[in-house]
């Protein structure tokens, strides 16, 4: 919780860098709060999902049918927030010139940078 918050912080950094129309600036930030709350809820239903998958796995009568209609269910899920964060994406694309895009997305690609996983360390 802590990181999505600092992230959010840097993120809404970086926008408010590159958007220099205050208005369009503060509609990009209210999209990214849209993603980050569409992660959120995405994360939580994952988890309740793996849970009804460890229940069903301690369950020795359980079917595989069970199991198969929890994957479909999870998978849908799934599918589901992709494209409406996908659509959240566009939308904030479309708010945008292509050089603000540019910069934006650029500067997010260096921040990532900063947070992955170094090659060869786990």
């Amino acid at each position: 919780e802590a990181a999505v918050a600092r992230g959010v912080v840097e993120t809404n950094a970086m926008v408010d860098q590159t958007v220099k129309d205050p208005e369009k600036a503060k509609q990009a930030k209210a999209i990214l709060q849209d993603i980050v709350a569409e992660v959120k809820s995405s994360a939580q239903t994952s988890r309740a999902f793996h849970e009804q998958m460890a229940a069903m796995n301690a369950d020795y009568d359980a079917k595989p049918e069970q199991f198969t209609k929890v994957l479909d269910e999870m998978n849908n899920a799934r599918m589901a927030s992709a494209t409406k964060i996908l659509g959240l994406r566009f939308k904030m694309r479309a708010l945008l010139t292509a050089q603000e895009w540019n910069e934006l997305t650029g500067a997010m690609d260096k921040t990532r940078q900063r947070y992955a996983p170094k090659e060869g360390s786990k």
